[in-house]
């Protein structure tokens, strides 16, 4: 009688723990903290499929304990790997993923705060400074902007962005590193090539609202874009690395940021294309910008390479990029719709600025004098 009597309270405590939401919410978020092994996380799951369903059913206080507490437990995973690039378990990445793809459907329905923690990136990159981003989350958060340009969310996109800005801004940026590393210089080449494979990504699929976004947004004044190139030598040693054929990291690089609908043996120039066409209009973008200080000189030519197989390779395929930028220039569509509408040759003249046109004539022209001269002393 008493093993039945016990029996049978057990099951009723039971039956009230599973029978209201924010007990089971609760019970779960207290047995997954009591578990000793990283490596179990059965309880997390289970909270995963709680989070997607508050989402559907706009359940506001349970989406913000679990957001409180998934925040928690990325801290704890970034707190153990101080001092090397942080990856977190498979399951903490699908979570994030599968709220992130039931806020992009929920179009009406959305809950600000939970959008801004997700694909602003506040879970995976943490808002402290001093932890590094592992290759894995750049890859599920490169995946989890794609759910954000399928469903054309450009207040998603921007979530990141600012973010991205900010992060860049008090973790990567060199006015804030007394002491530079070469680990610090990659983390920045890293988390830059990212921003610019997302804007070749949102023009592959005519997102244009979005980028103008990007060239608008600033946390300064005077005005400075993180993200985003000051001087034309950033876009050309940019250009030039996606196009040279020799560079393997730029092949594994396009693995990675895949776009969609890109498949296939072409994929990878197809994906290039699109990144070099992004800063076909970064170079249009540098007539835009009004210096305010003295060393700003966004249309001054680039540093030429300083190797003869550098100054090969430039020569071969800098007539491809004055293509890809003339195109641009003369598309007087496109440009309106970034707001560079006034940009052409006389107000170039007028203003006594090199027209692209005359820029690639110099620089081909150093080019290839340069060429010729280490050729004949050589």
């Amino acid at each position: 009688t008493s093993l039945l009597v016990g029996a049978f309270l057990f099951t009723i405590k039971n039956v009230f723990t599973y029978d209201s939401i924010s007990k089971l919410t609760a019970y779960l978020i207290k047995r997954d903290r009591e578990q000793k092994k990283d490596e179990e996380h059965q309880f997390i799951n289970a909270i995963a499929e709680i989070l997607t369903t508050a989402i559907r059913e706009q359940n506001i206080p349970i989406a913000h304990t679990i957001s409180d507490y998934t925040y928690e437990i990325f801290q704890r995973f970034r707190d153990k790997l101080k001092d090397q690039p942080v990856e977190y378990p498979y399951p903490y990445y699908e979570f994030v993923y599968k709220a992130a793809d039931e806020l992009a459907i929920a179009k009406e329905k959305g809950i600000p705060f939970l959008e801004v923690r997700i694909f602003g990136g506040i879970w995976f990159f943490g808002e402290a400074r001093g932890y590094q981003i592992h290759e894995t989350t750049y890859r599920w958060t490169w995946r989890i902007l794609l759910l954000a340009v399928k469903h054309d969310r450009i207040d998603f996109i921007m979530h990141h962005w600012e973010r991205a800005d900010q992060y860049y801004t008090y973790n990567l940026s060199p006015f804030f590193t007394p002491e530079e590393t070469a680990e610090d210089i990659e983390s920045r080449r890293k988390f830059l090539e990212f921003h610019y494979a997302l804007g070749g990504l949102l023009m592959y699929r005519e997102l244009h609202a979005a980028i103008r976004r990007f060239f608008q947004f600033t946390r300064s004044q005077p005005p400075r874009y993180e993200l985003l190139p000051d001087t034309m030598d950033e876009i050309f040693q940019l250009y030039f690395k996606f196009r040279d054929p020799y560079d393997r990291h730029y092949v594994e690089f396009v693995s990675m940021y895949y776009f969609p609908d890109v498949e296939g043996v072409n994929s990878e120039y197809i994906i290039k294309n699109w990144i070099c066409k992004y800063l076909a209009l970064l170079f249009i973008r540098q007539y835009s910008i009004v210096p305010y200080l003295i060393t700003m000189k966004p249309l001054e030519q680039p540093r030429l390479p300083e190797t003869q197989q550098k100054r090969k390779m430039w020569i071969d395929n800098v007539e491809y990029f004055r293509t890809l930028v003339e195109s641009t220039y003369q598309n007087q569509e496109l440009l309106e719709k970034y707001k560079f509408g006034y940009i052409n040759d006389d107000w170039c003249r007028e203003n006594n600025k090199p027209t692209p046109k005359e820029f690639f004539g110099k620089l081909i022209q150093n080019l290839n004098e340069l060429y010729e001269k280490a050729e004949v002393e050589q």
